[in-house]
């Protein structure tokens, strides 16, 4: 089976605000462990049990999509500096959890994050960059697989330029993708 968990990027689409996305459109109710808002630092620590009971459901030989860091570095930038102390809290913590999830048995898929302005927003262009470069040597790290949004979000209809979330449309894109495996 194939499970997703993590922030925001697994359920909350920019253009209607619900908390669907493609968790939803790709995985039975059971493999939906998204929570917008959440970060890596609070699934590592297990804030109100979400990581442990994520982990209830999932077994030997399933895949778990992990989509996390942004809310992470996005907390950090909000006094306007995000310094090493907080990233390196940050992939810790993101480090810690893909051990958690690999230790009964999944295999791991870091979902790598998309420039939601398509770089008319000089700001996200390069906190973007900053969470792909970060995700990447993650998953080089814990070998895990990358799911590279950059490859599915390309028709315009994928995000509104107004929201960092993607929209139903950019959603069900990579719901598809999810569904077919190719990552």
């Amino acid at each position: 089976m194939i499970h997703s968990i993590g922030d925001s990027w697994c359920c909350r689409e920019g253009d209607t605000g619900i908390d669907r996305g493609w968790q939803e459109f790709a995985l039975s109710p059971q493999c939906r462990h998204g929570v917008s808002g959440t970060t890596a630092e609070e699934w590592n620590a297990d804030k109100n049990g979400m990581l442990s009971t994520a982990l209830k459901s999932i077994q030997d030989g399933d895949v778990v999509i992990v989509s996390l860091l942004g809310n992470d570095l996005r907390r950090g930038v909000a006094d306007g500096n995000l310094d090493s102390g907080e990233v390196f809290v940050a992939v810790q913590s993101l480090m810690g959890v893909v051990d958690k999830i690999k230790n009964v048995g999944a295999k791991v898929v870091l979902l790598i994050y998309s420039d939601p302005f398509r770089g008319k927003d000089s700001a996200s262009k390069a906190g973007v960059a900053l969470m792909r470069t970060v995700l990447k040597g993650v998953a080089f790290v814990q070998l895990c697989e990358t799911l590279d949004t950059d490859k599915i979000l390309t028709a315009p209809e994928h995000f509104n330029g107004v929201d960092i979330h993607p929209t139903e449309a950019g959603h069900r894109a990579i719901a598809e993708c999810v569904k077919s495996r190719e990552w």
